[in-house]
Order: C-alpha cells, then sequence, then structure tokens
C-alpha cells in the first residue's frame, strides 16, 4: 500500500502540492482482499487529487488501514472543499461515477460498512469484518 501511495503522489500533476500522508498496519491480507483494499485506496485517492483541492494551492490525504482480530478499518481522509449538497455514495449514478459505484461493491462483497463525513474535507470510512 505504501508503494502504491508512493506512486500516486509522484505522479499526480498536484503531487507537488498537495501531499499524501499515511498510517498502515503491517498486516497479513489473503491476495483478493489485497487486490480491493488497493482499488479502494486508488479510487479515493485519485477522486480526492482530481475534485477535493479545487482553486486551492496546498492540500493534504491523509489515508490510515489497521486492523486487529475483529475487524479491519480503512480511512481516507482530505482537507479539500468537501463532497458536494447531497451526496450519497450509495446511490450513485454508475454512468457518472463507476469508480464509487465500484467501492461501495467490493465493500459489499466483504460485508463491510462505507461511511462518510463533509467537515473540514471529505472523510470516507471502510470496516471490514475479520476475516
Amino acid at each position: 500500500m505504501e508503494k502504491l501511495l508512493d506512486h500516486m503522489q509522484n505522479n499526480s500533476e498536484r503531487g507537488e502540492n498537495v501531499k499524501i500522508s499515511s498510517d498502515i498496519d503491517s498486516l497479513s491480507l489473503g491476495t483478493k482482499l489485497a487486490l480491493h483494499l488497493a482499488l479502494i485506496i486508488n479510487e479515493l485517492v485519485t477522486n480526492a487529487f482530481k475534485y477535493a483541492f479545487i482553486n486551492q494551492e496546498n492540500g493534504e490525504i491523509q489515508v490510515t488501514l489497521n486492523g486487529n482480530k475483529d475487524s479491519l478499518e480503512l480511512s481516507v481522509k482530505d482537507n479539500g472543499i468537501g463532497l458536494p449538497k447531497n451526496f450519497d455514495p450509495h446511490n450513485t449514478d454508475i454512468s457518472k461515477s463507476i469508480g464509487l459505484h465500484m467501492i461501495t461493491n467490493l465493500v459489499q462483497q466483504w460485508d463491510g460498512e462505507l461511511t462518510f463525513e463533509n467537515n473540514g474535507g471529505a472523510s470516507f470510512f471502510i470496516t471490514f469484518p475479520s476475516q
């Protein structure tokens, strides 16, 4: 995951002004779950780079992935402009947001829960039961 985030930071047009910070536990995950987490993180961080910092010079994206015997918790937060009014990732038009549709489907496949906040930027929280 750290390599993915480094790659995204180094290859983003906004990479000089928008920094990614991370706190990722050393976890032993199955290949399928690790791949799905990478897809989710990639989509959420890409969306933050694209949409969160419009008319902002600088910003930060924080990615946290922690696990314990009961659950696996992922959060992706930014300090950008926030989410659009009436935003709901569970009720997105697939033609307008295939990425969010993919995220909600992946979360459902793992019996996870997706929540979000719109406070000082966008924050997405995903919790999966231990596998």
